[in-house]
C-alpha cells in the first residue's frame, strides 16, 4: 500500500512538472496526458488547474508564432532593400555576391558555439535578448549615416549575420521545447508563420519604401524586431528548456541501448555523444547538399528567368507563389511526420525526390510563364526538408543539447550548403550554362538520397518499411 502510495505521488509530482513546464504540450497531446490520469482527475481543483494550463497553452502557441511572424517580417524588409541600397552605392555584382558568401560564413560560423554555450549555462533568454538588441544597431547605422564604401558594407552585414543566425537556431529549439517531449513533430504549425511573415513583409516593405522612402524599410526592421523581443522575453523558456531535468528523462543513443540519466553526462560528454553518432553525421552532410540546392533554385532561378525575357513582375509572383506552396506543407508536415509509414525521414527522402523532379524540369524551360506551377515544389524542397531537419537535429540531440543541435542543422543547410550552392552554381551557371547547372545540382541530390537511403539508420528503416508494403 505504501509503495502504490509512493508511486502514484510520483507519478503527480512528474505530471505536475508537466502542467507548469510544458505549457504548449497539453494543446497537442490531451488524449496522452487523460491516458496517463492528468486530466481525468474527479477533484474539482485538478480541473480549474487542467483549464489554466490550458488557457497558458493557448498563450503561449500565440506569443511563439508572433515572435517568428515579426522576426521573419522584419528581416523581409531589411533583405532586399540592403541589396537594392548597395546596388545604389555603385556596387558591382560581383562585389555583392562575395558580400552575401561573407555574409553566410560570417554568420552562420557562430551559431555552434553560442548553441553550446546557451546549453551549458541554460542562458537561452539573456544571449537571445542581447543579440537582438545588438542586431539593430548595424541596420539603423544604413539610414542614418549613409555608408557608401565595400567595407562599411562588408561590417554591416556581417555583424547583421553574426547576431541574427544564432538566434534562428534558439527560437527553433525554443518551439521545440515549449511543444514538449513527443509533440516536436507539430513544430511545422509554428514555423509556417515564419513563411507568413516573411511574405506580408516582402509585399508591405514594397508598399512603405514607395510611399515613405528606403530608410523606412529598415526602421520598420528594428520596430519589428523589438516587437519581437518582447514578446519573447515574456516565454517560459527556462522552465521550458528545464523539464527534460526534473523529469529525468532517459538518453537512449545509436548503438548503445543503456539509459543514461542526463544529470551524470558532462557538456563534453553530451557533445561527444551527439556527434559520434554515425547517423547523425550523414545526415549533416546530406542537409549541406540539399542547402546547396535550395539555394540555387531560389537566387540563381530568377537570373535563369530573366535569361529567358521574364518581366519583374513575373520573378516577384514566382517568389510569392514559392512563399504561399510553403504553408500548407508546414502545416501538414506534423501530419506526414506522425503518420507511421512516413515519418520525418520519408519526408526527407520525399522533400530531395521533388528537389530532383524540380531542378529538371526547370532545366527544361524555354517559356518562363511556367515556372509558376513548378514554384509549388518549393513547398516541399524547402519546407518539407526543413520541417524534417528540425526534428532529425532535435531526435539526435542529447537532452541539454537542444540548441546546439539546430545550430549545427543551421549551419550545415544554411551556412555550408548556401555557401557551396551561390559558388558552385554561380560557376555552373557562367561555364555551362543555367539548364547544365540545374542537372548537376539534381545529380548531387540524387547521390545523397542514395547516401541517405543506405548510412541514415532512420530513412533506411522508413525505406524498408515502403519495400515491404
Amino acid at each position: 500500500m505504501m509503495a502504490r502510495n509512493m508511486d502514484d505521488s510520483s507519478r503527480d509530482s512528474s505530471l505536475k512538472v508537466v502542467d507548469e513546464h510544458t505549457p504548449l504540450l497539453r494543446r497537442y497531446s490531451d488524449d496522452n496526458l487523460s491516458a496517463s490520469g492528468g486530466l481525468r482527475a474527479d477533484d474539482n481543483s485538478q480541473q480549474q488547474q487542467t483549464a489554466s494550463s490550458s488557457a497558458s497553452s493557448s498563450s503561449a502557441y500565440v506569443r511563439i508564432c508572433l515572435v517568428y511572424f515579426c522576426a521573419t517580417f522584419a528581416f523581409a524588409s531589411y533583405s532586399p532593400f540592403f541589396t537594392l541600397f548597395m546596388k545604389d552605392a555603385s556596387m558591382t555584382a560581383r562585389a555583392i555576391g562575395t558580400l552575401g558568401a561573407m555574409q553566410v560564413v560570417g554568420g552562420q560560423i557562430f551559431a555552434p558555439p553560442i548553441g553550446i554555450f546557451c546549453d551549458k549555462y541554460q542562458v537561452h533568454k539573456p544571449v537571445w535578448a542581447t543579440m537582438w538588441l545588438l542586431v539593430t544597431i548595424p541596420v539603423l547605422s544604413i539610414p542614418l549615416f549613409q555608408p557608401h564604401a565595400f567595407g562599411h558594407f562588408v561590417a554591416i552585414a556581417v555583424s547583421v549575420a553574426a547576431l541574427s543566425s544564432p538566434c534562428g537556431a534558439l527560437l527553433d529549439a525554443s518551439a521545440l521545447a515549449l511543444l514538449g517531449h513527443g509533440n516536436e513533430k507539430h513544430f511545422g504549425k509554428i514555423r509556417l508563420w515564419g513563411a507568413v511573415g516573411w511574405g506580408v513583409g516582402c509585399s508591405a516593405g514594397g508598399v512603405v519604401v514607395t510611399y515613405l522612402g528606403r530608410a523606412a524599410a529598415f526602421y520598420g526592421f528594428a520596430i519589428f524586431i523589438y516587437i519581437a523581443l518582447v514578446v519573447m522575453l515574456t516565454l517560459p523558456l527556462k522552465q521550458a528548456f528545464a523539464v527534460k531535468d526534473e523529469l529525468n528523462m532517459p538518453l537512449v543513443t545509436e548503438g548503445n541501448e543503456e539509459e543514461q540519466p542526463r544529470q551524470a553526462m558532462s557538456m563534453t560528454t553530451k557533445l561527444a555523444t551527439l556527434l559520434r553518432q554515425p547517423s547523425f553525421a550523414v545526415f549533416l552532410g546530406v542537409m549541406v547538399v540539399v542547402g546547396m540546392g535550395a539555394t540555387t533554385l531560389q537566387s540563381l532561378l530568377l537570373i535563369f528567368l530573366k535569361d529567358l525575357g521574364a518581366p519583374d513582375w513575373l520573378e516577384g509572383t514566382a517568389l510569392t507563389v514559392a512563399t504561399v506552396a510553403e504553408l500548407p506543407v508546414f502545416h501538414y508536415s506534423s501530419n506526414l511526420i506522425g503518420w507511421e509509414k512516413m515519418g520525418a525521414p520519408g519526408l526527407l527522402v520525399v522533400s530531395i525526390i521533388a528537389f530532383i523532379v524540380r531542378a529538371n524540369l526547370v532545366a527544361l524551360l524555354q517559356n518562363p510563364y511556367w515556372v509558376l506551377p513548378l514554384q509549388l515544389f518549393h513547398g516541399f524542397t524547402y519546407a518539407g526538408s526543413y520541417a524534417a531537419g528540425v526534428y532529425l537535429a532535435k531526435q539526435s540531440a542529447p537532452p541539454g543539447l537542444e540548441v546546439t543541435a539546430q545550430a549545427l542543422f543551421s549551419f550545415c543547410y544554411i551556412g555550408v550548403g548556401g555557401l557551396l550552392g551561390s559558388s558552385i552554381g554561380g560557376i555552373l551557371f557562367d561555364e555551362f550554362g543555367a539548364p547544365n547547372m540545374f542537372r548537376v545540382k539534381s545529380a548531387l541530390n540524387f547521390f545523397a538520397l542514395v547516401v541517405l537511403c543506405a548510412l541514415h539508420v532512420p530513412t533506411r528503416r522508413t525505406v524498408r518499411k515502403w519495400l515491404c508494403v
